[in-house]
């Protein structure tokens, strides 16, 4: 890791020359959001060409990652006498960097449900076009206020197309249905379910407009995924210090594949 200070490790300790935490700064309870905000300058920052791509279970990665961490801190006393100045933060540094990951591919799971909302709206669309065909069969019988019903048709977008459904439903009572017999009730208990859900799944286009993104949620995890494998490598390279050859046999691989060392053989009886 650098040796320049993050933004992280400035809010989680102060560091001693020696490798030695000198003292406690602030406690911080650290959150998803809080964790991603305070690394999100530091994974961006990363050129292009340095990006890693992860292909691991992120659940067992960060676990590992954290252990990495716990056990490397717990020979910290041995760390300082093999190695000049170690870098301490990438101890008080892993739970914030694994908080951070975690959010990043929450937030890439959200990314991969917009497919999901999309088959809804393409069913609620439909539905949308049942009701108006009955709607405006409703206001030629007199059944239905046509003003509001063409107040409707005006609607543009998912968000309104959405709203329009909502508004619909509800004209559809068993009197109305009497009349107008092509619109079922199943049909539209389907619509105000369909679109309950949709209201709250896709946003007014303000907030769309208000809703910042640095990056694209696969870019921005795969960067925060760099900076906990590079930690990783320094966290595991200490123990290699402390441990030799039996470092795989202490440390967990961070990809959660690494088999552990052979024991050594016996020597032959004479």
């Amino acid at each position: 890791m650098a040796s320049k200070k993050s933004v992280r490790s400035e809010q989680a300790s102060s560091v001693a020359a020696n490798g030695d935490e000198a003292a406690t700064v602030t406690v911080v309870n650290w959150t998803l959001e809080s964790a991603y905000a305070a690394i999100l300058p530091e994974a961006m920052a990363l050129q292009e060409h340095e990006i890693m791509i992860p292909r691991a279970d992120f659940a067992l990665l960060s676990h590992n990652f954290r252990t990495t961490a716990e056990v490397v801190d717990s020979a910290w006393d041995e760390v300082v006498v093999w190695i000049a100045k170690p870098d301490r933060s990438v101890i008080t540094n892993a739970k914030v960097l694994s908080l951070a990951l975690e959010k990043a591919v929450q937030d890439c799971v959200e990314l991969a449900s917009e497919g999901a909302i999309q088959k809804k709206l393409s069913r609620a669309m439909e539905l949308r076009s049942l009701l108006f065909a009955g709607a405006d069969f409703g206001v030629a019988l007199g059944l239905l206020d046509g003003a509001k019903v063409a107040y409707l048709h005006t609607g543009r977008g998912p968000r309104d197309a959405v709203e329009d459904l909502s508004a619909l439903a509800p004209m559809f009572t068993a009197e109305v249905r009497a009349r107008i017999p092509a619109i079922e009730e199943a049909v539209v208990e389907e619509a105000k379910v369909l679109a309950a859900e949709l209201l709250l799944e896709i946003k007014p286009d303000a907030a769309k407009a208000k809703k910042k993104g640095p990056a694209p949620a696969i870019e921005v995890r795969n960067r925060i995924f760099t900076l906990v494998s590079r930690s990783y490598d320094l966290l595991w390279r200490y123990g290699a210090v402390v441990w030799g050859r039996a470092v795989d046999q202490r440390l967990p691989a961070l990809h959660g594949n690494r088999k552990a060392a052979p024991a050594p053989k016996a020597p032959p009886v004479g």
